[in-house]
This record gives structure tokens, C-alpha cells and sequence, in this order.
């Protein structure tokens, strides 16, 4: 039987990383269209450091003037256009004008 009085002691547990299984996909800009781009490396960086998957399509950011070289330097995964990730039509957002 344990002691009601006790004092309880701290005990030290050991930590580990919050791992998510979210992966972020980012395709080229439609040519013609918005040229903004919704990532520089550096912020995608700080995504994959808290354990997001982020994938980019190849050439993603050339209209924002960053090679794919700076992104693959934070951890993304660079991905032809045919093996991005899958999408569905309607899940992909139209500018206004093409509504």
C-alpha cells in the first residue's frame, strides 16, 4: 500500500520530435497568371524543420527569382510536374477572372 503522505518526485521523461505526416505541395504558377509564389527556402525550411513534407514543382519559383537548388538546400523534394502531388480539378484555386 503506498504512503498517502508521500512526497512526490519529479522525474525527468524523455523528449521526442512532434512528427506530422502533412505534406505541403506547391505547383508552378499557371503561365499568364499570379507570379507571386507563396514560399522563399528559407520559410520552407522552417516548415520542414517542424516536420512538414514539402514538395515543390520543378521550376516552382522562377518567377520569384529562387532556384530549385536553394530549396532542395532546406529539405524539400523537388517534383517533375507529373509526380506532384495528386489533385483533383475542382481542388485547385482560380484566380477571380477565371471563375
Amino acid at each position: 500500500m503506498s504512503n498517502p503522505f508521500a512526497i512526490p518526485h519529479e522525474k525527468q521523461l524523455k523528449l521526442t520530435a512532434n512528427r506530422r505526416n502533412i505534406s505541403i505541395g506547391l505547383p508552378t504558377p499557371a503561365p499568364g497568371c499570379d507570379r507571386r509564389f507563396p514560399l522563399t527556402p528559407e520559410a520552407a525550411g522552417l516548415l520542414v524543420e517542424r516536420g512538414f513534407s514539402v514538395k515543390i514543382q520543378q521550376g516552382g519559383a522562377e518567377s520569384i527569382h529562387y532556384p530549385d537548388f536553394k530549396y532542395q538546400q532546406q529539405g524539400v523534394d523537388i517534383v517533375r510536374p507529373r509526380r506532384s502531388l495528386p489533385m483533383r480539378h475542382r481542388d485547385i484555386p482560380r484566380a477571380p477572372h477565371q471563375r
